[in-house]
């Protein structure tokens, strides 16, 4: 006769993995000695989209991710209006992030890409782009801090407008550019609604 098997099914707090976030860039999901590792770069960069896409939604924008990506825009906002109401604004912007800043007491100093640069330089007529730079911890432990009555995002974003740059179609598309993002441009809700806010044009006007 065979043996009978017994099935104990493990308690729920058995079933949860031990989770550690290291210093070096990756997050530990211990089951036994299994370890998932987590591109730290690629990590950052998705980590500095969802901060912009968390303050445009607490900011009621509508935020859409182009596809496929030809222009280096990152993010459509657009204030979707009340309806019947031919004005509304939107804004393009591209998103990058750093864990080693660099600047003065006044700006954030940014190399960008000439490639990149250019796709923002220049004034356009329909829809304005900005750059904005998100500042993150050296670490992933750093990211967010969690109570029963807070979320917290670390740390914050900054923007510029590039119109009053010259494209330089000239340079090889790979080589830097710098950039100075003034440090009293901080990303909130107020701010990018003023950003949607066009000269002469009030929201809600025909």
């Amino acid at each position: 006769m065979a043996a009978a098997v017994v099935f104990q099914p493990e308690s729920a707090t058995a079933r949860l993995p031990n989770v550690a976030v290291r210093q070096t860039g990756a997050i530990r999901l211990e089951r036994g000695r299994s370890v998932l590792p987590i591109d730290h770069n690629k990590h950052q960069g998705e980590y500095g989209e969802a901060l912009v896409r968390v303050l445009a939604t607490a900011a009621g924008l509508m935020v859409a991710k182009p596809e496929p990506d030809y222009d280096g825009i990152d993010f459509f906002l657009r204030y979707p209006g009340a309806r019947g109401t031919p004005y509304r604004p939107q804004i393009d912007v591209q998103v990058k992030s750093t864990r080693s800043p660099e600047g003065s007491a006044t700006h954030w100093r940014y190399r960008l890409e000439a490639k990149h640069f250019n796709q923002l330089a220049g004034v356009y007529e329909d829809v304005p782009r900005f750059l904005i730079l998100v500042i993150v911890p050296p670490d992933l432990a750093g990211y967010t801090a969690v109570d029963e009555h807070n979320l917290r995002l670390h740390h914050a974003g900054y923007w510029v407008s590039l119109h009053d740059h010259e494209p330089n179609w000239e340079i090889p598309v790979s080589q830097k550019v710098g950039v100075d993002i003034p440090k009293v441009n901080l990303l909130t809700v107020e701010s990018l609604l003023g950003l949607m806010v066009r000269p002469g044009v009030q929201v809600g006007s025909s």
